[in-house]
């Protein structure tokens, strides 16, 4: 199965009410009902053949979606890996910066319209504001809540925390699983 169906639903007036609400802020929306519906937007009105694709540490992107195998295996795209050790970090980060597309995900979107992140050191958050040609965001509907408060809050206390054990960081925020 899907493990989208998992997620909360939107009712058609709370998708339009998140699509409007992005517009206003300049950012387009799109929302699928598949993960396959995704799937398919991306390669068909995103990539191009020859593009350069950047990505941060995304379990959407990596394991929901599985971009990062397929792409990996696809000839007709240039996969900028941040996995790969004979890249150095500064080479990399100007890679994802001059990337063509960038994807990532958000540690929580509230229904207003607003992108709430948390970044280690700030690299995934530079390129969402500053450099590659086009970003994407990719998240499921379990990282939208209902204003900019809970966002905030789901960021800090279950997107940071999940995070701290994922990436075995000994901080306060993982030993109290409470930023």
């Amino acid at each position: 199965g899907d493990k989208a169906m998992d997620e909360p639903k939107l009712t058609d007036e709370e998708k339009n009410d998140l699509i409007l609400h992005f517009k206003r802020r300049q950012i387009g929306c799109c929302i699928f009902n598949e993960k396959s519906q995704a799937i398919d937007y991306l390669f068909k009105n995103i990539f191009f053949e020859g593009c350069h694709i950047g990505f941060g540490g995304s379990m959407t992107f990596e394991k929901d979606l599985n971009l990062y195998q397929d792409l990996k295996a696809r000839k007709e795209y240039h996969l900028i890996d941040r996995y790969d050790k004979s890249i150095q970090r500064e080479d990399l980060n100007a890679m994802m910066t001059n990337a063509d597309v960038f994807l990532m995900s958000s540690n929580a979107i509230s229904m207003t319209g607003e992108l709430v992140n948390i970044d280690g050191r700030g690299n995934r958050l530079s390129y969402l504001l500053y450099g590659p040609k086009k970003v994407v965001i990719l998240a499921g509907t379990n990282k939208i809540e209902k204003d900019l408060r809970s966002a905030y809050l789901r960021a800090r206390n279950v997107a940071a925390t999940k995070n701290c054990v994922r990436l075995d960081k000994n901080t306060p925020c993982r030993k109290s699983m409470k930023c």
